[in-house]
C-alpha cells in the first residue's frame, strides 16, 4: 500500500503504479509500463544532469544495460514531496548481483568493465564536470593525512577499548605502507596517462546485475574523469579480499580486462601500487572516527582483527603479484 508520500511523488511521473516494495535504499514499483526504482537524491542538479548526458552517450555506443533515469510529466529528473525531500525514478533491472566468490561472473565482471571504460573513453560532457580529474595520488595522501587525524584523535581519549589499542599497536605498520603507496604513485602518475577517461567511481559487485539480456551496469553517480585504473583496482581489491588474496583470481580478472583494453607493465606496477594500500584499515578507523562512539559494536572489533591477520596473506598475494609482472 503506497503511502501519502509516495503517492505524490508517483503522479509527478507519467506512469501508473501497480505495486510498491521496499528495496536496499529504494521502492521498487511495478507498473503499466515496466520496472521502476524510486531513490532518495542527495547530490546536485548539474551533476545528475551530466550523469543524464553520460548514460545516453553510453546508450548510443551500444552499452545498452546502464541506469535510464525517467524525467518527470514536467521534464525535470529529480522531483520532491511535500516535505521537500528529493527522489529520482530510474528504470529497474530484474536480476542477481554478482556473485564475488563465483570465478566465472568475476571473470565477466572483469571483461564488462573493460568493454564500459573502452566506450567512456569517447564520451564527451557539455558540464563542468568534465573537467574535473581524480588522481589517485591525491586520494591516498588524503587517506593518509585522515589516519593521521584518527591516530591523533585516539591519542586523546582516556579510556581506550580494544578497538582504540588494537589500532594504535598496528597503526605504524599500515601507516607505512600507506606513505609507501603515495610515494610510489607520485613517481607513476605520468606512466599512467593512457588510461585517463571517465570512470565508473563505485564498480562492485553490488552494481553489475546479471540479467536475462545481459550484465547491466548500475549506479553510475560517483563517476568522475581520472585514471581507469582506479575503477579496475577497485573491483580487484573487492574480489581479492573475498577470495582469500588467491593470485589465480587476480590472473584471471587481468587476463579479461586485457581481452579488450591491453595492459603494459607500466600499468600492472600501478595496479599493485593501489593494491599495496591499506584500504580496509582506513576504511575501518574512518568509519570509528566519523561515528565516535562510546560503545565499539563487537563487529567492528572483529573486522579489525580479521584485517590485522589478512595482511600477512596479502603481503604474501603482493610478492606474487610482483614477480608475476617483472
Amino acid at each position: 500500500m503506497l503511502t501519502e508520500k509516495l503517492t505524490e511523488v508517483f503522479e509527478q511521473y507519467d506512469i501508473k503504479v501497480l505495486q510498491v516494495i521496499k528495496g536496499r535504499g529504494s521502492y521498487i514499483c511495478t507498473t503499466k509500463e515496466g520496472v521502476y526504482s524510486l531513490q532518495p537524491f542527495s547530490s546536485t542538479l548539474s551533476k545528475i544532469e551530466c550523469e543524464y548526458e553520460l548514460l545516453n552517450q553510453l546508450k548510443e555506443a551500444g552499452f545498452f544495460l546502464v541506469d535510464q533515469y525517467i524525467r518527470s510529466q514536467e521534464q525535470e529528473l529529480v522531483v520532491q514531496d511535500k516535505y521537500h525531500n528529493d527522489f529520482v525514478l530510474k528504470e529497474h533491472y530484474e536480476g542477481k548481483e554478482l556473485d564475488i566468490r563465483n570465478l566465472s561472473q568475476i571473470k565477466e565482471g572483469a571483461r564488462n568493465l573493460a568493454n564500459l571504460h573502452k566506450k567512456m573513453r569517447d564520451v564527451t560532457l557539455s558540464l563542468g564536470e568534465n573537467k574535473e580529474k581524480t588522481n589517485p595520488e591525491q586520494i591516498f595522501y588524503s587517506r593518509n593525512q585522515e589516519l593521521k587525524r584518527i591516530r591523533n584523535y585516539i591519542r586523546k581519549v582516556c579510556k581506550k577499548g580494544t578497538f582504540e589499542l588494537t589500532f594504535m599497536k598496528h597503526y605504524e605498520e599500515f601507516m607505512k605502507q600507506g606513505e609507501n603507496v603515495y610515494e610510489e604513485l607520485k613517481v607513476k602518475h605520468m606512466s599512467s596517462q593512457s588510461h585517463m577517461g571517465f570512470c565508473h567511481g563505485n564498480y562492485n559487485q553490488h552494481n553489475v546485475i546479471f540479467t536475462k539480456k545481459g550484465i547491466a551496469t548500475i549506479h553510475f553517480e560517483q563517476f568522475y574523469y581520472g585514471n581507469q585504473m582506479l575503477d579496475l583496482y577497485q573491483f580487484m581489491r573487492k574480489v581479492l579480499e573475498k577470495n582469500g588474496y588467491e593470485m589465480g583470481v587476480a590472473k584471471e580478472i587481468l587476463n579479461q580486462y586485457q581481452m579488450e583494453l591491453p595492459l603494459s607493465r607500466e600499468d600492472y606496477e600501478y595496479i599493485y601500487c593501489m593494491l599495496s594500500y591499506p584500504e580496509k584499515f582506513w576504511k575501518l578507523a574512518n568509519h570509528y572516527y566519523n561515528n565516535k562512539k562510546t560503545w565499539i559494536p563487537p563487529k567492528t572489533i572483529e573486522k579489525l582483527n580479521d584485517v590485522i591477520a589478512q595482511n600477512q596473506k596479502k603481503n604474501e598475494f603482493l610478492q606474487e603479484f610482483q614477480e608475476f609482472y617483472q
